[in-house]
């Protein structure tokens, strides 16, 4: 479906502030981004108004908009929110998996191995996030995965600072989305649960170090 021009000012200004190319307290400068994505004002600034209601961006003193900064407070808010609620999902999705689940979670674990042995960090971002909304859907927890789509795009934006790491000390090491399937596959849904939170706070850990040596 082709997006109009205002819910494509939105998604790329909000794939910038994701991914860093917009960085925690830039300021916002609607001649430059309207000039960057040839559109006009009317539509940019319905979409920094959208983003703003989001808490993406924020509003200074001056009136002026800048991009929201990081905060380990924030994070850890998130993260500890997200941990139980993950854990709650691959819970109930080991409860509710069959064969046919199995087989298709086993593939994206392979591409996120995949992914990760090469370093293709965007990569193994999407298949995580693929993963995560597989079970999502498989678990049956309609609040649970509104809580945490509500949430998503502010974990996203810590979730690339925990996935900014050198990879010595963890290329040999099994993925924690295959650990989980191991659980799940065994029937354990404690186990995956268990996992599945220590995987959200080992996110949180890396990404407040990343914080401490960038802000």
């Amino acid at each position: 479906m082709r997006l109009g021009t205002k819910d494509y000012v939105y998604e790329e200004i909000k794939n910038k502030i994701i991914c860093g190319q917009m960085e925690p307290n830039q300021d916002v400068i609607e001649e430059s981004l309207a000039k960057e994505l040839e559109v006009s004002r009317t539509p940019l600034r319905a979409a920094l108004q959208q983003l703003e209601f989001e808490e993406l961006l924020v509003r200074k003193q001056n009136g002026r908009l800048k991009v929201a900064p990081l905060s380990i407070t924030e994070a850890r808010e998130i993260f500890e929110i997200r941990s139980i609620l993950e854990g709650k999902i691959a819970r109930d999705a080991t409860k509710h998996a069959t064969e046919k689940d199995i087989y298709h979670l086993k593939n994206i674990t392979l591409l996120i191995n995949k992914a990760k042995k090469q370093g293709l960090e965007d990569d193994h971002i999407q298949y995580g996030m693929e993963f995560h909304s597989y079970l999502y859907e498989l678990s049956g927890n309609k609040t649970a995965k509104k809580i945490l789509l509500t949430l998503n795009n502010h974990i996203n934006r810590y979730r690339r600072l925990g996935l900014i790491q050198t990879t010595d000390s963890t290329e040999n090491q099994l993925d924690d989305h295959a650990l989980i399937l191991d659980h799940m596959i065994k029937g354990d849904a404690h186990q995956a649960e268990l996992i599945s939170q220590q995987h959200v706070m080992k996110s949180l850990d890396t990404a407040i170090k990343k914080m401490e040596e960038l802000y």
